[in-house]
C-alpha cells in the first residue's frame, strides 16, 4: 500500500528544518508500512424444517408452514491490521529523531466454541450466537495487540533511545509494556571497525612459533586454537560477516545509510560469530595416556661394581 503526500514546506526561521516536509515524509513512511490481512473460512447451509407440514395437531394452515433454519458448520475468521517495520526520521540541525522498524499489529480471531454444527432457527438464537450466554455455544472472539516501538535520538551516526515492547497490550487491564534502553549505530561504522580489527591483528599470521608443532599434542598453536588451515589472525577477521550485515535504511533514498540496533547487533554476532571464533578440533587428537600404575622393570644382566643400569618402561 503506497500513497505519496505533497505539500509546500514551511521553514522555521533559518534552522533549515521544514516541519511540513518532515511530517509528509513521516506519514508517507507510515502509509508504506501499513499491513492488512484477512482470512475467512465459512461453511453453512440454509434449509427448511418440513415437520410442521405433517403435524396433525396443527389447527391453522399457518402452523403447517415449514420453519427455515441455518446450520453453521464452520466459522473461522482471522485478520491482521497495523504497522509493520515502520522506519522514519525527523532531522533538525544535525540532530535526528529516528523510528526504526516499529511494529503495532492488531490480530483478531473469531471461531465457533463448538466442534459440532450449530443450528439457528430463531432471530434470538442468531443474536445469541454473537453474544453467547453461559452454557451456550456461539462465536468466540479473541484479539491481541503486539507493540514493538524503538525510538532513538541520533547524532553523528550513533543513536541512543529505548525499545518499548509488549507482546500483547490487551492481555491486562492496565498494560505494562517493557521499556529497554538501546542504541543505534551505522552499519558502515561496524564494517570500518571490522577492517581496523583485521588490519591491526594481521601480524599474528607472521609469528612462526604459532605454526610450529607442539610436542606431545603434535599440532600447532594455530591449528589448536584457530582450526585447520587457519591462523590466529583469522580469529579476528570478521570482515565477511560485517559486509553481509544488513540494517534499516534511515529513509527511502538510494544513498540511505543503514542503521542497526545494538540489541539486534549482539544477536547477529552471537549467531554468526560462533562458527568463526570456535575452532574445529575434531582432527586434533592427544596421544593415549599410559597407565601409570603399571611399571615394567628389566635388567639385561648382573650389575658388576659401579656399573649399574636400570630400564623402566611405562
Amino acid at each position: 500500500m503506497s500513497e505519496t503526500l505533497n505539500s509546500d514546506s514551511v521553514d522555521l526561521g533559518n534552522s533549515g528544518f521544514s516541519f511540513t516536509d518532515n511530517a509528509v515524509e513521516l506519514v508517507n513512511d507510515l502509509i508504506d508500512s501499513l499491513v492488512i490481512n484477512a482470512a475467512v473460512d465459512l461453511d453453512f447451509a440454509f434449509g427448511l424444517d418440513l415437520n410442521p407440514m405433517f403435524d396433525s395437531s396443527a389447527t391453522s394452515i399457518l402452523d403447517r408452514i415449514p420453519d427455515p433454519f441455518i446450520q453453521l458448520n464452520q466459522f473461522d475468521v482471522s485478520g491482521l491490521i497495523g504497522v509493520n517495520e515502520w522506519s522514519s526520521s525527523l532531522n533538525f540541525n544535525g540532530l535526528e529523531f529516528s523510528i526504526t522498524e516499529a511494529k503495532a499489529l492488531l490480530s483478531i480471531n473469531a471461531t465457533l466454541s463448538s466442534s459440532e454444527p450449530i443450528v439457528i432457527t430463531t432471530p434470538s438464537e442468531l443474536t445469541g450466537l454473537v453474544q453467547p450466554t453461559s452454557g451456550n455455544d456461539g462465536i468466540v472472539f479473541q484479539a491481541s495487540l503486539m507493540v514493538d516501538f524503538p525510538v532513538f535520538l541520533m547524532f553523528e551516526g550513533v543513536g541512543f533511545g529505548a525499545r518499548i515492547k509488549d507482546d500483547d497490550l490487551l492481555d491486562a487491564v492496565i498494560p505494562q509494556p517493557t521499556v529497554a534502553p538501546d542504541a543505534l549505530i551505522k552499519v558502515a561504522k561496524i564494517r570500518a571497525l571490522a577492517d581496523t580489527l583485521k588490519n591491526s591483528t594481521a601480524f599474528l599470521a607472521d609469528f612462526e612459533f604459532l605454526s610450529e608443532e607442539i610436542p606431545v599434542v603434535k599440532t600447532t598453536v594455530n591449528e589448536l586454537i584457530a582450526g585447520t588451515d587457519r591462523t590466529m589472525a583469522d580469529l579476528f577477521d570478521i570482515t565477511v560477516w560485517a559486509n553481509d550485515l544488513e540494517g534499516t535504511p534511515t529513509d527511502d533514498t538510494s544513498d540511505a545509510t543503514d542503521m542497526i540496533a545494538i540489541s539486534e547487533l549482539l544477536t547477529e554476532m552471537r549467531a554468526a560469530l560462533s562458527s568463526v571464533m570456535k575452532p574445529n578440533l575434531s582432527a586434533n587428537e592427544l596421544p593415549e595416556v599410559p597407565d601409570l600404575t603399571n611399571f615394567q622393570y628389566t635388567n639385561s644382566g648382573n650389575c658388576v661394581g659401579n656399573d649399574k643400569a636400570i630400564s623402566i618402561d611405562i
